[in-house]
């Protein structure tokens, strides 16, 4: 019943069976399969690091609070997180209530850094009739000045983590 144990001629099944598991090369570092619990173990981990980072996103932090003008939340409308440096500007929808959430493309949050800010809440104009020819522009909500971060004035540093950031807006009447 002995043989050479590489063949496996002349070995019982479980003998055979268990001598074609070593003769196995181990996909991961090449070598005989002696390592295929220790690579096995360290691919499940490489796998479950990545699963956990979100395969390596940049996006650490997230921006949310609420925008008022005047002290009354305002019920809609757009913000703007523009990088001071290089990066991916982020955008977010104003709820009814007056809450935000800024998001950069499909990526929920955005990176750490300095940040202007631009607010603008638009609506047609109360005269507006969709079958005319031409339609007028939309009129703002917001004071103009809110909605282009040059002129805003608003600036905000973005932490990594979670960041709550009040956006209060003023009025011309309402100005110091």
């Amino acid at each position: 019943m002995s043989s050479h144990a590489g063949d496996g001629v002349g070995l019982d099944t479980a003998t055979r069976f268990t001598t074609s598991r070593i003769r196995h090369r181990c996909l991961v570092c090449r070598n005989a399969s002696v390592c295929r619990n220790a690579c096995a173990l360290a691919s499940s981990c490489i796998f479950l690091l990545l699963l956990a980072t979100g395969c390596g996103s940049r996006l650490e932090s997230s921006v949310s609070g609420t925008v008022t003008l005047d002290g009354v939340p305002l019920s809609f409308g757009t913000v703007t997180f523009k990088p001071v440096g290089q990066g991916a500007t982020a955008y977010g929808t104003i709820a009814a209530d007056g809450t935000y959430s800024v998001k950069t493309g499909s990526g929920q949050g955005l990176d750490p850094g300095e940040y202007a800010v631009a607010v603008a809440a638009t609506k047609m104009p109360d005269d507006y009739d969709d079958s005319a020819a031409e339609s007028p522009l939309p009129e703002y909500v917001s004071p103009e000045r809110y909605a282009d971060t040059a002129t805003s004035g608003l600036s905000y540093a973005v932490n990594r983590g979670k960041n709550l950031i009040n956006i209060e807006l003023r009025s011309a009447a309402n100005l110091p």
